[in-house]
């Protein structure tokens, strides 16, 4: 979180999750922007991320919405 969502270095940590969520599923541009939306809105996401660093949460959401922003690529 010492960088900002939209950093090169953390676009591509979320796409290298975004990769992973695939092997289970087809996660497309919609899928993916909700996954994001559940981090913060579901209580029990927000609680298992916040419980590591208070605001872990926002700040994925904000960096899967930028790398949906981008058309699920690193800029």
């Amino acid at each position: 979180m010492h960088k900002e969502p939209g950093s090169q270095e953390v676009q591509q940590v979320v796409r290298e999750h975004h990769r992973y969520m695939n092997q289970f599923y087809a996660v497309g541009i919609s899928a993916y922007r909700g996954l994001g939306n559940m981090y913060v809105q579901d209580e029990r996401f927000r609680a298992y991320y916040e419980k590591f660093k208070p605001g872990l949460s926002e700040f994925l959401n904000k960096a899967i919405q930028q790398f949906c922003d981008n058309g699920m690529e690193v800029k």
